[in-house]
């Protein structure tokens, strides 16, 4: 939202947008704990402190598994409003993360590399899903902030 509004000057404040946010905020982070995951064992030898390294393994990727169950809910508030057929994009979106779960907890080491990659694809799935059905958002229904005006 911040960026939004560093590069138009206009302060959107609904929920589509925090919610928007909030989905490709979470999706992000997961690709960072997926990538701090598949460090652990290094990270630790040389006192790195990441948040795998204080947390462990069990919890960072319960943080995953949550992180995805709520970019996904947020996603489809934020396209409440579309079609019926966008559902199938982030029902799909949800059980992709349930699939990406399921082996994050398994998976150790370099094994992990494929995860770091299927975890941006679901970063890019949930942008991509954004700006299909997003782009189709009537136009003038957002209420606008601008505060030099």
């Amino acid at each position: 939202m911040f960026t939004e509004y560093v590069q138009t000057r206009i302060w959107r404040i609904d929920s589509v947008t925090f919610c928007s946010a909030l989905a490709v905020g979470l999706l992000a982070a997961n690709v960072l704990i997926v990538n701090n995951y598949r460090d652990l064992e290094d990270d630790k030898s040389v006192g790195k402190k990441t948040t795998v390294v204080i947390f462990g393994r069990k919890a960072m990727s319960t943080v995953y598994l949550i992180n995805g169950i709520v970019a996904t809910s947020c996603l489809a508030m934020a396209t409440s409003w579309s079609p019926s057929w966008t559902v199938a994009g982030w029902v799909s979106l949800i059980g992709y993360y349930l699939y990406l779960w399921k082996k994050i907890i398994i998976l150790r080491g370099s094994a992990l590399n494929n995860m770091l990659k299927f975890t941006s694809i679901a970063l890019l799935a949930g942008s991509i899903y954004l700006v299909v059905v997003l782009s189709i958002w009537p136009q003038g229904t957002f209420k606008y902030y601008n505060p030099f005006l």
